[in-house]
C-alpha cells in the first residue's frame, strides 16, 4: 500500500447501558467514560476520525464535546438478538453512515468503551502489525484471564481449578482493526496486560477504575 492507510475508529454506544444505567457517560474522576476513551485513543497517530455510533443525545453531546462525530443508531439496533436485523445488517447500515462522513477508510478500528485504560500506543502497535502483513484481514486484543478460575462439570456440579498461568488463558476484547479492501482472512491477536483488558462493568468497579485512571495519570492514589 503505497499511500499513507486511513483509519476510522468507530465506538458503538448505547444510552442506557445493560450492566450499570448510563455506563457510557459515567463521569470518572469527573470525566464521562466516553470521553476518557476518546481522548485517549483519538490521539493515537493512526486515527484519521473517530465516530460514536448512538442511540442517545446524551451520548452523542459527550462523543461531539471530544471532537468525534455522533452517528445516529435506531433504537432497533440497540438491544443484540433482537430479531429485528441481523448483525451483519447492523453493520452494512453503520458502514454506509461512516462511508458518508468519513470516505471509504482503509482499516476500521473498533472499540468497546468499557475499556477504559486501553492505550494509544498500544492502538498503534496493533495497527503497525496489520499494515506490515498483507495476510492479516483483522488483530485483536486480548488480556491475560486472571485467577482463580474454575471449570464447572453441569452434570455433577462439581468444580475444577484451572490455572491460567500455566496454560496461558486470555479473554477477548472488544478492541479490533479490521482491514476493508484486500479480503485478507488471517487473523491474529496482540497481547495486553490486565489493566488495559480490565472490563468495565458494574458499579464495583468504579473505584478501582477510577483508581487506575488517576494512576495513568500519574496523580497518585488520592
Amino acid at each position: 500500500m503505497s499511500h499513507k492507510p486511513r483509519s476510522i475508529l468507530v465506538i458503538a454506544a448505547r444510552g442506557r447501558g445493560s450492566s450499570l444505567r448510563d455506563k457510557n457517560i459515567y463521569p470518572l474522576n469527573g470525566k464521562p467514560l466516553l470521553a476518557h476513551v476518546i481522548d485517549e485513543l483519538g490521539r493515537a497517530g493512526c486515527v484519521d476520525g473517530v465516530a460514536v455510533w448512538t442511540d442517545a443525545e446524551s451520548v452523542a453531546a459527550v462523543a461531539r464535546a471530544c471532537g468525534a462525530i455522533a452517528l445516529p443508531r435506531p433504537r432497533e439496533m440497540v438491544h443484540y438478538q433482537s430479531g429485528f436485523y441481523r448483525l451483519d445488517e447492523w453493520q452494512t447500515f453503520l458502514t454506509n453512515q461512516v462511508d458518508s462522513r468519513f470516505g471509504q477508510a482503509d482499516y476500521w478500528i473498533s472499540v468497546n468503551c468499557n475499556y477504559a485504560l486501553f492505550r494509544a500506543a498500544t492502538l498503534e502497535a496493533m495497527m503497525a502489525r496489520i499494515v506490515a502483513t498483507p495476510s492479516l484481514g483483522m488483530i485483536y486484543a486480548v488480556s491475560p484471564v486472571r485467577p482463580p478460575i474454575y471449570l464447572e462439570n453441569h452434570i455433577s456440579r462439581t468444580i475444577m481449578p484451572l490455572f491460567p498461568s500455566l496454560c496461558g488463558m486470555v479473554r477477548r476484547m472488544g478492541v479490533s482493526i479490521t482491514e476493508i479492501h484486500t479480503g485478507a482472512t488471517a487473523r491474529a491477536h496482540h497481547r495486553v496486560d490486565w489493566e488495559e483488558g480490565l472490563d468495565f462493568q458494574h458499579e464495583d468497579d468504579i473505584p478501582f477504575v477510577q483508581y487506575l485512571l488517576r494512576k495513568r495519570a500519574g496523580a497518585g492514589p488520592a
